[in-house]
């Protein structure tokens, strides 16, 4: 259960992971790594640029949720997820 520092309500709740989940999720990716360690440099790079769009162009849908997580304001959420962005536009660059 996630609570909202703000109010002390319930803002969400979250899974319980078993070992059986954790395994399953090592399995996946395990696989998936042995997939995208064959896509060229090039193309993950496109990837990742694409992520960080889509996360800042969403930023305004998902600041709402940070705040409510972690009782922020919503400009500083806004901004963190704005922040993200720009990790994944650094590693791109330092991967290229």
């Amino acid at each position: 259960m996630v609570i909202n520092p703000a109010t002390g309500e319930p803002a969400g709740k979250l899974a319980h992971a078993e070992r059986a989940d954790l395994d399953r999720a090592l399995e996946a990716a395990d696989k998936g790594f042995r997939v995208w360690r064959k896509v060229s440099a090039y193309d993950r790079s496109k990837v990742m640029r694409k992520a960080a769009d889509l996360l800042r162009s969403r930023a305004g849908a998902i600041a709402p949720y940070l705040t409510q997580e972690q009782g922020k304001p919503l400009p500083e959420a806004k901004g963190e997820v704005m922040a993200g962005a720009v990790v994944i536009d650094r590693r791109c660059h330092s991967a290229a």
